[in-house]
């Protein structure tokens, strides 16, 4: 996925302006955002029960695990975000074809009639382009 350059400018926008709030918290703020992950880490859910006519309290899961991942992308950073990125080449056959003659090993298959397959194919131009592919 591409960003615009507007796109961009706005997010190194909101970096600056969130190190300039991070930077303002003094250790009273971080002590008070500490208690409250504490807080959030055990956090409950109570629910009224008809039958015995209390509240039972149970842990509530998505608050703590939240709270969890929160505090240790603190301390630990973010985890790294995987991108993948590609590049294809916009080639006719013709042209394919034309640098696929220029391999010896690609000649001599073709010259033979030999019937090839997408991965045998695919290695040859690799093979004479110098980059590499991945078989599926």
């Amino acid at each position: 996925m591409r960003l615009g350059k507007k796109v961009k400018a706005r997010l190194v926008q909101l970096e600056v302006v969130q190190r300039k709030l991070l930077d303002r918290l003094t250790e009273e703020d971080k002590d008070a955002v500490i208690r409250v992950w504490r807080e959030a880490m055990q956090a409950e859910l109570h629910v009224y029960d008809m039958a015995t006519k209390q509240f039972v309290s149970f842990p509530d899961h998505k608050t703590r695990l939240a709270a969890s991942a929160l505090a240790a992308s603190y301390l630990e950073g973010l985890p790294v975000q995987r991108v993948i990125a590609t590049q294809v080449k916009n080639e006719t056959w013709e042209q394919k074809l034309e640098l696929a003659k220029k391999s010896p090993e690609m000649l001599k298959l073709l010259l033979a009639g030999a019937v090839i397959d997408q991965a045998e194919f695919d290695r040859c131009m690799a093979e004479i382009t110098g980059t590499k592919t991945t078989s599926r």
